[in-house]
């Protein structure tokens, strides 16, 4: 449950994210379909409560190939070597590039069409304190630990 949210998540036996689910009213807001309903499963589609889909095609490797959404328009992706997303193509070839820590798997930086770049920055935890925006403006991102969890500010 995220109670920030309003939201519950629900699993499977396999660990796997089946539903989320809003906390007050019990309606599905979002369910996930796997491949196989084992641990192996690959997340195949995500549907919203208004029924849209992202469908998701993988290639020989397993790795995401394609996204197709409620239009059946289908875009093009290219999953890198740690199995992380490095660049998406929309609509008239215009492409979005993702680029990541070797070490973490951290985004480090977003290229939008235009080759607008957002950099991102991290703390030893893992947790992003700023963010380098293309226009040059650095918004810096603080947070706390609570006793109860993670709050950001």
């Amino acid at each position: 449950a995220h109670p920030s949210t309003n939201e519950i998540y629900v699993f499977n036996r396999h660990g796997h994210h089946i539903e989320t689910r809003d906390m007050m009213t019990g309606n599905v807001l979002y369910s996930f379909t796997y491949s196989k309903n084992t641990s192996v499963g690959r997340l195949s589609q995500v549907t919203d409560s208004a029924n849209n889909k992202m469908v998701f095609f993988r290639d020989y490797r397993s790795a995401v190939s394609h996204i197709e959404n409620s239009l059946g328009e289908k875009f093009p992706v290219h999953i890198g070597r740690l199995g992380l997303m490095t660049q998406f193509s929309g609509r008239s070839g215009r492409n979005w590039d993702f680029s990541y820590d070797g070490d973490t798997g951290l985004l480090k930086s977003t290229t939008l069409p235009g080759r607008l770049t957002t950099v991102y920055e991290y703390d030893s935890s893992g947790r992003v304190v700023a963010v380098l925006a293309p226009t040059g403006a650095r918004t810096t991102i603080q947070s706390w630990m609570a006793e109860a969890g993670t709050s950001s500010g």
